[in-house]
């Protein structure tokens, strides 16, 4: 994750995951004192066999 991003978090701030794609995701923090939003790396899905165990 970028360096400012995992500042974010470590202070307090406010992570939501926003859906990038239909097999990518990214999640983002909000700075606890309002300011802009910070976005991580964006990440993939992992697949799912059905019917496997």
């Amino acid at each position: 994750m970028p360096a400012n991003f995992d500042k974010c978090v470590a202070d307090g701030g406010k992570v939501i995951t926003k859906r990038v794609s239909a097999d990518s995701y990214m999640h983002i923090c909000y700075p606890k004192g309002g300011g802009s939003a910070i976005p991580g790396e964006e990440k993939k899905y992992k697949k799912v066999l059905k019917g496997k165990k």
